[in-house]
């Protein structure tokens, strides 16, 4: 699976109307990225709406990644989403769950993974309401059925956020090997 609204960091989500018509916006038009005492913030307009991202190193080993959006003139949902380029193909819940990541899709919340999960050396945390996704893989125009190999699949981290909940929090932590 892959469109261009899952591999963005922020997407408006509209559900088909009456007519089965739809409309996502997730094409940035603009922004700035500023730093802040060393928590790097990405403020991006899109058509519709803006989003934020500001990424914080907490040590040397982990990293937060705090995502919100301003739902004034628009509300939602949103998509709010990391990609991670996995090394491993073996998804680890804290909950002793293992996932392996191959042709078939995978999509799981932190719920259903104990709360958080391992990829590899890399630890993920977020709210319990974050979903995993797995595979996103980019369109290749060279192929006849326009697949790409899986070997150039992404794992998608992402929440989705309301007027009543408008941000989340993920934490990436490199585990020792």
């Amino acid at each position: 699976m892959y469109s261009k609204p899952f591999a963005s960091t922020f997407a408006l989500l509209k559900k088909p109307d009456e007519h089965g018509e739809f409309f996502e916006d997730y094409l940035p038009y603009g922004g700035t990225v500023e730093d802040h005492g060393g928590t790097l913030t990405a403020n991006v307009t899109y058509r519709t709406f803006r989003g934020t991202t500001s990424i914080c190193a907490l040590s040397e080993t982990k990293l937060r990644v705090d995502l919100s959006v301003d739902t004034s003139a628009n509300q939602g949902p949103f998509a709010a989403a990391i990609v991670l380029k996995p090394q491993d193909l073996v998804l680890k819940g804290a909950n002793g769950r293992d996932v392996k990541l191959g042709e078939e899709p995978v999509s799981l919340t932190l719920q259903e993974l104990g709360g958080s999960f391992r990829i590899g050396r890399v630890q993920v945390k977020a709210p319990r309401s974050v979903i995993v996704h797995w595979p996103l893989l980019p369109f290749n125009s060279y192929a006849a059925n326009n697949k790409a190999d899986l070997s150039t699949a992404e794992l998608r981290v992402y929440d989705e956020l309301t007027p009543e909940r408008s941000a989340t929090m993920i934490e990436l932590e490199i585990l020792p090997a």
